[in-house]
């Protein structure tokens, strides 16, 4: 997945201007590891990979990007939510609803992971092609 991540980002290379990159997860994998069906949520494929500049990474820690622009000491950009294929806040406030609850259903997260994951794919097919 980190593979695929990569060779796909290498085609926008210029946007990614920062020095150091860490490799993040869009949902928090703090929030998948208190689900103990693990199996259900498919945390560390594709869908669910991103590279975040370390320093926002490091202070945004396991909030989602949304929250973290709360703060204002970072702008989420238009065009960063496009070439990451950031998932809509609202999306990612339901999954957050879906894990803290600990059911048995995980489905929108699931979806939310599985979608991006194709969308990735769709523009590693095209960059490609």
């Amino acid at each position: 997945a980190k593979m695929l991540y990569t060779i796909n980002a290498s085609f926008d290379s210029t946007s990614y201007t920062g020095t150091n990159y860490d490799l993040e997860h869009v949902i928090p994998k703090k929030l998948i590891n208190q689900i103990t069906s693990k199996a259900l949520i498919s945390g560390g494929t594709l869908g669910n990979l991103m590279f975040l500049d370390s320093s926002t990474n490091r202070a945004k820690k396991e909030q989602f990007l949304y929250n973290y622009v709360n703060d204002d000491a970072y702008e989420l950009k238009k065009e960063f939510i496009d070439l990451n294929f950031y998932p809509s806040k609202k999306s990612l406030i339901n999954a957050k609803i879906e894990l803290e609850a600990k059911g048995n259903d995980y489905s929108n997260t699931q979806s939310l992971i599985k979608t991006r994951g194709n969308d990735i794919i769709n523009s590693l097919v095209k960059n490609l092609g």
